[in-house]
């Protein structure tokens, strides 16, 4: 904060802007997601207004921005975002800037289906940071990403060969802290599909402790939802659906829908227990959009329901997006509620409002609504 208004002061725009980008880092940390993204949206505004022309350090901007539009689930333009990162990011020239902005398209694309794309990220960050003096939080983002990658694609061999190697690392240093959060939550991640639930409890236990403690509700979410699918497959349904409400409370303030839908089809499930015996109210609300947000289940229908089936077929299906907007609509939503609750102007409701009513071939909410219904798009 210091930097920032001294630099403002100065129209020092290079050191400004990455001082606002590192802050909203801690913010995102901190689970302040919304005042992290509102920093990248500040940043990009200081170096316009200042006549600012470097594109490197507006590549720190884009990186940010990226990484929001990627927890709210707006793939496309995340994607566009990193993408216009790279591009320019090596004019910034600092390298642990460079190994975020690969694991972030990392992520991205992986979030797409786009499995290579992912490997090919990551592929460039590992190289950087065996290339380049990295500092330890660039490092352990390139290599955590790429033991997710590894999970997704079922390679145990290779998350195994990483435990081990985290394992004897973490017990020479003695130490269970921020610093090697991240390393600790991803080995919780190999423990669970390693199928040792005992040993990633345990973990996890710990590192609830630690993050709630030190103020870092960002990490603390996911930790909990890591602790809700291990203690469903311990068995302990209670305390897991506990461990999920706990989170979702945690969450819905800020609007997360990344963290959760990472988790794919087990949390699919969970979060549908969950909305079984929810209570009406604010994160209730908040689960069903989540749920909304995760792909389809593709499950057979009878010879008596194929006929309907062709029937109710969209021609165009609705985006995530679209979809979010919907059950917005379906809750009672005004535009002007909806468009705070997504952090997007009316306008853009408005628009994806025409797309839905175009769409699903209605003229106003309540047939949406009811049209919807029909279809399944909605509980």
């Amino acid at each position: 904060n210091e930097t920032i208004q001294s630099g403002m002061a100065a129209n020092a725009i290079n050191g400004t802007v990455a001082a606002f980008c590192h802050l909203a880092r801690l913010y995102a940390i901190q689970g302040q997601f919304h005042r992290s993204c509102e920093l990248y949206q500040e940043a990009g505004k200081f170096a316009h207004e200042a006549g600012g022309r470097n594109r490197g350090v507006m590549s720190l901007v884009d990186m940010g921005i990226a990484n929001g539009l990627y927890e709210l689930n707006d793939l496309e333009d995340a994607l566009a975002h990193i993408m216009r990162s790279l591009e320019f990011i090596p004019l910034w020239g600092n390298a642990d800037d460079i190994a975020l902005a690969y694991t972030t398209h990392a992520r991205i694309q992986q979030a797409q289906g786009n499995i290579a794309g992912a490997a090919d990220a990551i592929e460039k960050g590992i190289h950087l940071i065996q290339t380049r003096g990295v500092f330890s939080v660039a490092r352990d983002a390139v290599r955590t990403a790429q033991v997710k990658l590894w999970l997704a694609q079922g390679d145990l061999l290779s998350t195994g060969r990483w435990a081990v190697s985290q394992e004897e690392r973490l017990n020479s240093d003695g130490k269970f802290s921020f610093v090697n959060e991240l390393i600790h939550m991803t080995l919780s991640r190999v423990y669970i599909a390693q199928k040792k639930p005992d040993e990633a409890i345990r973990l996890l236990a710990r590192l609830e402790e630690c993050a709630e403690t030190g103020g870092r509700s960002g990490r603390l979410i996911e930790i909990l939802i890591l602790k809700a699918l291990t203690l469903q497959i311990l068995g302990e349904t209670a305390r897991a659906l506990a461990a999920l409400e706990k989170s979702l409370s945690q969450a819905e303030p800020e609007g997360y829908f990344r963290i959760f839908i990472h988790e794919g089809p087990p949390m699919q499930r969970l979060l549908a227990q969950w909305l079984a015996h929810a209570s009406s109210g604010p994160v209730r609300d908040y689960a069903i959009r989540l749920l909304s947000q995760f792909d389809v289940e593709i499950k057979p229908i009878s010879a008596a329901q194929e006929k309907t089936s062709h029937a109710n077929h969209l021609v165009e299906p609705l985006s995530q997006r679209e979809l979010e907007v919907l059950h917005l609509m379906a809750l009672g939503r005004t535009n002007q509620e909806i468009a705070q609750q997504l952090i997007v102007s009316r306008g853009t409701v408005k628009a994806h409002t025409a797309n839905i009513y175009r769409k699903l071939d209605v003229a106003n909410r309540t047939e949406a609504v009811a049209r919807a219904r029909q279809l399944a798009l909605l509980p």
